[in-house]
């Protein structure tokens, strides 16, 4: 599941992107709560930054399931962004939350 937002997040796809997130969605930067109540969330300037940093891609270097049970999947995702070189910008460890909603696995939280 981590991997599709992957695929999407290189497309440059914010509207793929969000279908794989389940709303609301909470993300914790430090002791900061952000709630999405819906799609549409991202910064508009979020890829022209990434880009002015110098991204061009982004490596997962791990997907780590912590905690399973039937509908819930806690992952610890580490990933680097990378320049066109493949040179790492920055290293990322994660708490993700994928939940089952029907037959889809979204993600539900994410901790930075």
């Amino acid at each position: 599941m981590p991997g599709k937002i992957h695929c999407l997040l290189q497309r440059v796809d914010a509207i793929g992107m969000d279908s794989e997130l389940h709303f609301p969605h909470v993300m914790f930067s430090g002791a900061s709560r952000l709630d999405w109540t819906e799609p549409g969330q991202h910064p508009e300037n979020f890829f022209v930054a990434l880009k002015e940093s110098g991204w061009h891609h982004t490596s997962y270097e791990s997907k780590d399931p912590i905690l399973v049970s039937q509908d819930k999947v806690h992952f610890v995702v580490t990933y680097s962004r990378r320049n066109s070189a493949n040179e790492v910008l920055s290293m990322h460890k994660n708490l993700w939350v994928v939940i089952r909603t029907g037959e889809r696995w979204k993600i539900c939280l994410r901790s930075y």
